[in-house]
């Protein structure tokens, strides 16, 4: 936001940026001149817009003398892309696992209308009972003869199975409220797990949070695979941002009953996915196994490569995994790794800090 002229000779000490984790502005100490460092940083401009900035710092001899260099670049532009791109992954993300909700849904609702249709039938001839038995009552307590209101209510009882539907009245009442609250845990899991813009560094209950997914993603791997889950109950909540950690837990589910179903496939058998939870180091670890194809050893290096996949056409577009990356290291400055043995299965192993910084105001990754 300057002029050069306005630049040229000032102490560069008199800019003001810092590091997105909240450090102290120029921290960063010179590597030599075999090592630059490069770090991305927030920048105020003089109109007060704050940006984000690679700046690269070195030393190299001058003319005899050592001397520090320092670049700067406005990486707005490459940010904005970057956004766009991950919220474009976690559209495909809600489109790929759309289909499958709304089954999941159909199922719960189908059976609710069954019993509300069962209910309507079965009011309508207890009504008829309901109603003769008030004739009966009126009629004794004015103390007329009651003789045909009687005969009017034996008809009214042999006229339905009133055992019958003593017995499954309450039964399709109780399946109708498991029917609306198995759309209601959906519908609750799906709302969790769909934060498509900006969100900030907040608590979440990674156990409740694998739970939520596992309900969002239950379509993919309910004909493939059985879920196990392994979770510590004492697993403290971790600060992180909800949305983005859902995307990576639904890319390794949904990877996970890919690579299953391929084995699976034209057979009656199902594979496992094991899920757990538990501290390791002072950082909250999550593995997701899963008993599928596995990675071959020559692709083990490039599975969080931008565009990799070995999946066909239309089944991936090789950005969930890179993304996942992003998520974990960049923005959670946690860890994310795979252990795999090509023909015996695959195992993805989170790790979370158990705290974290919120992300300064102004942070465009």
């Amino acid at each position: 936001g300057l002029e050069p002229g306005e630049a040229k000779g000032e102490d560069c000490h008199e800019f003001y940026w810092k590091k997105f984790e909240g450090e102290p502005p120029h921290s960063f100490a010179v590597e030599g001149e075999d090592h630059p460092s490069a770090k991305e940083c927030l920048y105020k401009r003089t109109d007060g817009r704050i940006i984000p900035i690679s700046r690269a710092i070195f030393s190299a001899p001058v003319s005899g003398h050592l001397q520090v260099f320092e670049i700067i670049f406005d990486i707005s532009e490459k940010k904005a892309l970057e956004r766009q791109l991950v919220l474009a992954q976690k559209l495909e993300s809600v489109g790929i696992l759309a289909a499958g909700i709304a089954h999941e849904i159909n199922t719960p609702i189908q059976y609710v209308g069954d019993n509300l249709h069962f209910l309507e039938e079965s009011f309508a001839e207890l009504s008829i009972l309901l109603a003769s038995c008030q004739h009966l009552a009126v009629g004794e307590l004015d103390g007329e003869s009651v003789e045909q209101d009687a005969a009017s209510l034996r008809t009214a009882m042999d006229g339905i199975d009133l055992a019958f539907l003593l017995e499954e009245i309450p039964k399709s009442l109780a399946q109708s409220l498991e029917g609306m609250e198995r759309v209601s845990t959906i519908v609750q899991a799906m709302k969790k797990f769909s934060h498509l813009g900006d969100e900030e560094m907040t608590v979440v209950d990674l156990n409740k949070a694998i739970e939520n997914v596992l309900v969002v993603t239950r379509n993919e791997w309910k004909y493939v695979a059985d879920v196990r889950t392994e979770l510590d109950s004492t697993l403290p909540q971790v600060m992180c941002l909800p949305g983005d950690f859902n995307q990576v837990l639904v890319n390794i589910v949904v990877n996970a009953a890919h690579a299953i179903g391929d084995v699976v496939k034209d057979t009656k058998g199902k594979g496992t996915i094991t899920i757990s939870t538990g501290l390791v180091e002072c950082m909250a670890e999550i593995r997701i196994a899963d008993t599928g194809t596995g990675i071959p050893k020559e692709n083990l290096d490039k599975i969080f490569d931008p565009f990799f996949t070995t999946k066909e056409v239309g089944r991936g577009t090789g950005q969930g995994l890179a993304i996942s990356h992003n998520i974990m290291v960049e923005k959670h400055k946690g860890t994310i790794t795979v252990k795999s043995e090509y023909g015996e299965g695959t195992t993805f192993v989170i790790r979370l800090p158990l705290t974290q910084r919120a992300q300064p105001s102004g942070d465009l990754q």
